[in-house]
């Protein structure tokens, strides 16, 4: 009977034991695997200059990945049920981001883009599938001098659902050189500037020839928007910036425009006309290859200093070779200008 009593005690003493741990040990660990969000210690790195951030298993949309570091390139991996998307990216202080976004299951890179404007900005809307995402975010090397910069800090790139661009007002001219070869953060109506900016090397190519009898001269970059459709019948059309700050006092560009009242830039002010200008570029009676040889012009901005403004690009010429091209918009503290305005007409009371 001693025996027996002893070995009673001896099972309830190991049904304590296992219960403790059970409820100490075993049960918290249970519980913490089916967290809904878990953060994994960073993967290891190939480079001093790489850094991979941790796992994060969530939702893609409202997610953020930035960083002040140059030359820098930090990951990280999102998960996303499927649907449309938003992108939004900046350069911040470091001069320049380049962000990709790569499908874990089907390794398709489905965003991959670099800008240099360093505050946040829409890029572009898109609709991904249900899968794992890999996001990366790279860094430039050095910081731009300008008041942007200051103002917009971090290299940055987010998603979320917000597919429209807010109404932002930059402080320069956004993609004022159509550096991206895309129209992105300027309104496209109608045909006549076609779905993107011309390519001045792929115009110049020798079995391209898309110029008008001479190749396409004395321009600051590689895109322009144009209405220029490679010798075929022109169309009517306009774009519009993004708005900004007229910071300083000048609108400098590059253009090519005929003699035409119908053709003409315009510095719009609470969304209305507020300044527009005509220039007389080239007259193909007189001489064609002008009408490949930018010119650079100005556009006075004092009555609007510190004030948010648009360029908008309007062209309703049909007749054939007769065209406007235009590009390489930027702010100044001076004007730069070979040719001055035929005309230019303010609104009243400015």
């Amino acid at each position: 009977m001693a025996a027996l009593r002893a070995l009673l005690i001896v099972v309830i003493a190991i049904a304590i034991v296992f219960a403790l741990y059970y409820f100490t040990v075993a049960g918290k660990s249970t519980n913490t695997a089916h967290a809904s969000t878990i953060t994994v210690s960073p993967k290891s790195t190939s480079s001093s200059s790489t850094s991979t951030v941790g796992i994060q298993y969530g939702p893609c949309n409202n997610f953020e990945l930035f960083t002040t570091n140059l030359s820098n390139t930090v990951t990280t991996e999102c998960y996303w049920g499927g649907g449309p998307v938003g992108i939004w990216v900046s350069g911040g202080i470091t001069g320049k981001e380049t962000a990709t976004i790569t499908g874990v299951s089907d390794n398709i890179v489905y965003v991959n883009q670099t800008s240099a404007y360093p505050c946040v900005t829409y890029f572009t809307n898109l609709t991904l599938p249900n899968q794992y995402y890999t996001v990366s975010l790279t860094t430039g090397a050095h910081t731009s001098s300008g008041l942007e910069t200051t103002q917009c800090y971090y290299a940055y790139v987010g998603i979320n659902q917000t597919l429209s661009p807010p109404a932002q007002v930059y402080q320069q001219v956004y993609n004022g050189g159509f550096s991206d070869g895309k129209y992105t953060g300027w309104t496209v109506n109608d045909t006549g500037f076609g779905t993107k900016p011309l390519n001045i090397t792929y115009a110049d190519t020798a079995n391209v020839n898309c110029y008008l009898s001479a190749p396409w001269r004395n321009y600051n970059g590689t895109y322009f928007a144009t209405t220029f459709n490679c010798g075929l019948s022109n169309a009517p059309g306009n774009i519009t910036s993004s708005p900004f700050y007229a910071r300083l006092p000048f609108l400098n560009f590059q253009i090519i425009s005929p003699d035409d009242k119908l053709d003409y830039i315009q510095v719009l002010y609470n969304g209305t006309p507020y300044i527009t200008a005509w220039y007389n570029t080239y007259n193909v009676t007189i001489s064609a290859n002008s009408a490949s040889l930018f010119q650079n012009a100005s556009i006075p901005l004092v009555n609007v200093i510190n004030k948010p403004i648009q360029i908008r690009v309007v062209a309703r010429t049909l007749a054939q070779q007769r065209f406007i091209a235009v590009g390489d918009f930027r702010i100044s503290s001076v004007p730069v200008q070979s040719v001055q305005p035929s005309n230019i007409t303010f609104a009243p009371g400015s």
